[in-house]
């Protein structure tokens, strides 16, 4: 017998909320690799940045904006 998970079923309206908020990083994102489309860019610096964005917009409801600045917020240097 297959056991189903009610808390994710539950809250799964609840992630779908996030889908507005983590669709306008990816825009972010996509839209930062557009514009070094024809010189060499570090993905690994932009996912970097995309990643404290979304996670301080998650945890905090508000982002760092560090993939539009393009550098380190100064929080990220007190971890």
């Amino acid at each position: 017998m297959r056991k189903h998970c009610h808390a994710l079923s539950e809250n799964y309206s609840a992630l779908r909320d996030y889908d507005p908020r983590l669709e306008h990083f990816a825009q972010q994102l996509l839209s930062a690799i557009r514009q070094a489309s024809e010189r060499p860019i570090d993905v690994s610096k932009l996912f970097y940045l995309y990643s404290f964005d979304v996670m301080s917009d998650l945890a905090f409801g508000e982002p760092l904006n560090m993939l539009e600045s393009d550098e380190n917020h100064f929080t990220v240097s007190l971890l």
